[in-house]
């Protein structure tokens, strides 16, 4: 066979193929996570965001902030020409309908830094180090990304909740109602991150702790909401795997 009828073949399938990957993924939230672009937003998603602190407490809707910051992260395109890539201490511009976000990313150090979202200006590019703390994600997005993954109760976790007599289909009714307690949990713990929280369920509040793996959320324990949180023994007591009624 000649080489330009191999050619017109090889063109044909590989139309097809794009058309048949095209419309089997067009209406999922889907990346190629091998495209340059895809790679850096996975890298700062996958890694501690930080910001100045004292900025940060100027923006009066803080949820609504993180929200936009992280829906350019997640639905946005980086601007490579216009960013600054040569130096160890990379910055990014990245774009979202009328949103651009200039963050800083230190591979080395794992963590990328806000510069400027927008007009707001939260400090100059030259160092990673600063009065930084952690710009954690929204509920919308973090919910978001939960449900993708398939929810699975421990032993213990189905054990407590029959002692404090909530049905299963009432906690996963509930659960994205779910207010995270950023302090206490470990979002970007290797290999799986864990967040603990508070969930309002038949006008009782309840801890809750719960692990976030590839591709599944396994829900470990729960407890009535008697004391704060901060206390450090309820907290020690969310990893205690135990209780009366065995399975």
């Amino acid at each position: 066979m000649k080489f330009f009828k191999r050619l017109k073949y090889f063109a044909v399938g590989f139309s097809l193929g794009i058309l048949f990957v095209y419309f089997l993924f067009k209406d999922r939230d889907f990346k190629w996570d091998w495209l340059p672009g895809n790679r850096v937003s996975n890298f700062i998603l996958d890694h501690p965001i930080k910001i100045d602190e004292s900025r940060l407490g100027e923006i009066i809707d803080k949820e609504d902030f993180s929200r936009s910051v992280y829906n350019a992260i997640i639905e946005g395109e980086v601007d490579f020409s216009n960013s600054k890539t040569k130096s160890e201490l990379k910055t990014y511009i990245i774009e979202n309908e009328l949103d651009k976000l200039h963050i800083l990313v230190s591979f080395t150090d794992s963590i990328s830094k806000i510069i400027q979202f927008n007009n707001n200006i939260f400090f100059n590019e030259n160092s990673i180090e600063s009065n930084l703390i952690n710009l954690n994600i929204d509920s919308t997005n973090f919910f978001k990304r939960i449900n993708e993954k398939e929810i699975k109760l421990s032993k213990t976790f189905k054990c407590q909740l029959s002692e404090v007599e909530i049905k299963t289909e009432e906690f996963l009714n509930s659960f994205n109602s779910l207010k995270i307690t950023w302090e206490l949990s470990k979002p970007y713990k290797r290999p799986h991150p864990y967040f603990i929280g508070t969930i309002y369920i038949n006008k009782k509040n309840y801890h809750i702790l719960f692990e976030e793996g590839m591709d599944r959320i396994r829900i470990k324990k729960i407890g009535l909401f008697d004391q704060p949180l901060e206390n450090n023994s309820i907290v020690k007591n969310l990893f205690i795997n135990s209780c009366v009624k065995k399975y």
